[in-house]
């Protein structure tokens, strides 16, 4: 029998699974350093602060990796390049970089390295085998007995090669996610407005200015009433080059001006813009891999039929209600069928006051207390699972279920249409969080290094579903089984800005037509419980006074 088989597999590698959602969200080089990238942003941390911890990670990561011309192409992907120049090295060279490596240095151990793009110096000496302290790098300097006006700029090779990285991986992703960017620089400008009483930017009075200040001001404005002032009330608070505002509405034009534009300024202003939404979409991904990965290895069984069901239960899951809405049914086998009946026929009322989408996949009740969770939702194999114990948690699921299945092709989460939902609420439940005792044990894990923490909280899929569950009991008025009977808590804060949000979304995607897709599992951590429960520089001595730096140099620093 000749047998053929369409999509071939290459590799079996899993990390293929996440290089291509990374390349697909604008992460063009998908190599290992950025697999394996991972950097926690805290809240309200300076961009200086989250460049060198990034700068430092990925360092971490080239320690790990080969280090030639292959490495060194592989990098440089983008607008800033390294390349190896033939210079001949001169003996003051080998001085300077033997007494910072503090080792012997030979002269096949040291490169002349040509840096394009402008944001960096144009060349330099280094190791690419060693490293130099981070005082000396990007520097210039000459031996105290030689001609006093011959400088030599020298560049510690992993702080470099992560710079360039970091620059050409930022940049990539901007360019293919402009409206995240612009989200993210508005939501800025809004916290600021919200932390010192000024919000306004200065812009050029052209129509990617004149965008810009709308929709801020769509998502400030109620804000602003709220706390007694208006946008017009405010002071200057950021000057928005016009080049970035065109780029970030998609103009070609202004991306060409900031890669052509003399002054690295520009492009840092895009840069420190963009830093956060790279590494937090990053960080998302990397969350769905691991989420997938787990799904198919450790918790197969809660997906797959389980044996030995009796056969009163198996007549039960043959003439489910549930199978109006889903492929396959599944009940534990010490189901209350009396119960069942009743939650069928609850879940028959709400389908007539909600959208439920019809779904390829199965709807199962089994006894998930392994999995510390209430409810699970496994898009891959299109499972639906809530607890025997916890049929509330079906909400929470379902909406999970319908942020993987409404689009072709992506989440609804991750769509700039959800970023005013998102932002909104962030901030409220930030708020509701910081109000509550400093001894308060849900505080404590929202601050701490748990699974239920602040990180877990604000995934874009946890919100949307969380999101989901307040506009389906707050704002339609809902009340049933497959609910929670309350959502008092501070990850479902009730601001009136919010709720208005959640609204006009909710009501603006449900009605369409649903369909199918697939990606990670998701776990409803408190759906039936309470909320409370879960969740070098090394210094060169001066006592040698070999090296000597060059005065009035540019430092090329953020």
């Amino acid at each position: 029998m000749i047998i053929h088989e369409e999509g071939r597999i290459e590799s079996l590698r899993r990390e293929n699974f996440l290089k291509g959602r990374l390349l697909k969200k604008g992460f063009k080089d998908a190599n290992d350093m950025l697999l394996n990238l991972k950097v926690n942003v805290e809240r309200n941390e300076s961009f200086k602060d989250v460049w060198k911890k990034t700068i430092g990670a990925i360092k971490r990561n080239i320690a790990k990796l080969q280090i030639d011309e292959s490495f060194i192409e592989s990098i440089s992907f983008g607008r800033n390049k390294i390349t190896i120049d033939n210079l001949e090295i001169e003996d003051d060279v080998i001085v300077i970089l033997r007494d910072f490596a503090k080792k012997p240095v030979s002269y096949n151990e040291v490169s002349h390295l040509l840096i394009s793009g402008g944001d960096l110096p144009e060349s330099g000496y280094s190791l690419l085998q060693g490293t130099i302290p981070p005082t000396k790098h990007k520097r210039k300097w000459r031996l105290s007995r030689g001609p006093k006006n011959v400088f030599y700029m020298v560049l510690d090779f992993p702080t470099l090669a992560a710079d360039v990285f970091l620059r050409n991986a930022v940049w990539e992703f901007a360019i293919h996610n402009p409206d995240h960017i612009r989200r993210h620089l508005i939501r800025s400008i809004v916290d600021a407005r919200l932390q010192n009483n000024f919000c306004s930017v200065l812009v050029a009075d052209d129509e990617s200015g004149i965008r810009l200040l709308k929709e801020m001001d769509d998502l400030v404005s109620g804000i602003s009433r709220k706390n007694g002032s208006t946008v017009a009330e405010c002071s200057v608070y950021e000057l928005v080059p016009k080049e970035v505002c065109s780029a970030l509405y998609g103009n070609s034009d202004g991306w060409d001006a900031i890669d052509r534009h003399e002054s690295f300024l520009l492009r840092q202003f895009l840069y420190r813009t963009a830093l956060v939404p790279f590494l937090r979409e990053l960080k998302m991904l990397q969350y769905e891999s691991d989420a997938r990965e787990e799904s198919f290895a450790t918790h197969a069984r809660v997906w797959q039929l389980k044996k030995n069901i009796p056969l009163k239960t198996q007549e039960a899951m043959k003439t489910s209600v549930f199978l109006e809405k889903y492929s396959a049914v599944e009940y534990d086998a010490d189901v209350d069928l009396q119960k069942i009946r009743s939650i069928e026929k609850e879940f028959e009322r709400f389908c007539s006051t909600f959208p439920v989408p019809k779904s390829t996949g199965s709807f199962r009740v089994r006894k998930l207390g392994n999995y510390r969770a209430s409810g699970l939702y496994f898009p891959f194999h299109q499972a639906t699972c809530v607890d025997i114990d916890g049929a509330s948690s079906y909400g929470h699921e379902l909406l999970h279920q319908i942020d993987y299945t409404y689009l072709p092709d992506g989440r609804l989460s991750e769509t700039l249409e959800f970023r005013r939902v998102y932002d909104l609420y962030e901030r409220s439940v930030c708020l509701a969080v910081n109000v509550l005792p400093k001894d308060d044990p849900f505080r404590s894990r929202w601050y701490g290094k748990t699974k239920y923490n602040e990180d877990y909280y604000l995934q874009e899929t946890e919100v949307f579903a969380r999101c989901g569950e307040l506009y389906l009991h707050e704002v339609m008025g809902v009340r049933t089984s497959l609910l929670d009977e309350s959502y008092d808590n501070p990850v479902y804060p009730k601001d009136e800005q919010l709720l208005k949000a959640i609204k006009e979304y909710y009501e603006q995607i449900l009605p369409l037509t649903i369909q199918t897709d697939q990606s990670e599992p998701h776990e409803s951590s408190g759906a039936t419980q309470d909320v409370s429960q879960e969740r070098m520089e090394a210094q060169y001595p001066d006592d040698l006074f070999v090296v000597q730096e060059e005065d009035n140099q540019l430092a090329f620093n953020f």
